[in-house]
């Protein structure tokens, strides 16, 4: 049998260059892994940019005081803007539990209804109530409001209703002439539209005003029939 012939050994040009080659491969896979690495890994921000974390380390510093102390050495700082801060946010909390409650009431919407914002401005208005102020003081605060709209809803209620009064006073003083019966007086018919006695409620500048001019409207009133009077009296002297 014929031995094969060996195999020619490879030239040392050769295996220098396939060292070379592999070599280079090597480094180009090492700066590819370090690039990658860097893309991987952010750098680290600047001093300046970082923000100190004022809260977690309040946080830290309050697990050595029990809540009644906190809050007593809380008070004795002099800052607007802290207090400014608490304050606003407490004013978001205290809307979110309003519209929490007309949830719980009238069910969620994605636009608030009449329901809903009645609801709200009643559980406000409870909360007022609860931090002292009288029933008289929250309608003078509620009486400051500017919105002509927000008067307008009411001067529609209000309007027929007292139309509707006047009617049934009207149709009152008529069944009662037909039955023979005494007139109402003018203080009974004010009592019976929920007008005060003696006409001592508020009225807005308008109606001081009209006040004015019924005023006046008497005074001519009275003196023209002081004249009439004065009149007659000379005409009977004369004759």
């Amino acid at each position: 049998m014929n031995t094969p012939p060996a195999g020619i050994p490879p030239s040392p040009g050769m295996q220098a260059s396939a060292s070379a080659m592999h070599g280079a491969s090597l480094k180009t896979q090492l700066n590819q892994l370090i690039r990658s690495r860097e893309e991987a890994t952010p750098e680290a921000e600047s001093p300046k940019n970082v923000v100190h974390c004022y809260k977690w380390q309040c946080e830290e510093l309050h697990n050595h005081f029990s809540a009644n102390e906190i809050e007593t050495h809380r008070r004795k700082i002099r800052q607007n803007n802290y207090w400014g801060s608490e304050y606003h946010h407490y004013m978001k909390v205290l809307d979110t539990l309003a519209r929490q409650k007309a949830h719980e009431a009238h069910g969620v919407t994605s636009e608030p209804t009449a329901d809903h914002m009645q609801t709200m401005a009643i559980f406000i208005r409870r909360l007022l109530k609860h931090g002292g102020l009288s029933p008289t003081q929250i309608n003078k605060s509620r009486h400051s409001i500017e919105d002509q709209q927000y008067w307008q809803a009411e001067v529609d209620l209000f309007q027929p209703l007292i139309v509707l009064r006047e009617e049934q006073m009207r149709e009152a003083v008529r069944k009662m002439d037909q039955k023979g019966c005494k007139r109402p007086t003018a203080q009974q018919r004010q009592n019976a539209r929920g007008i005060p006695p003696n006409n001592t409620r508020n009225r807005p500048p308008h109606d001081d005003i009209a006040g004015r001019t019924r005023a006046r409207t008497r005074e001519a009133n009275r003196v023209l029939r002081s004249s009439s009077g004065n009149g007659s009296g000379s005409a009977k002297a004369a004759r």
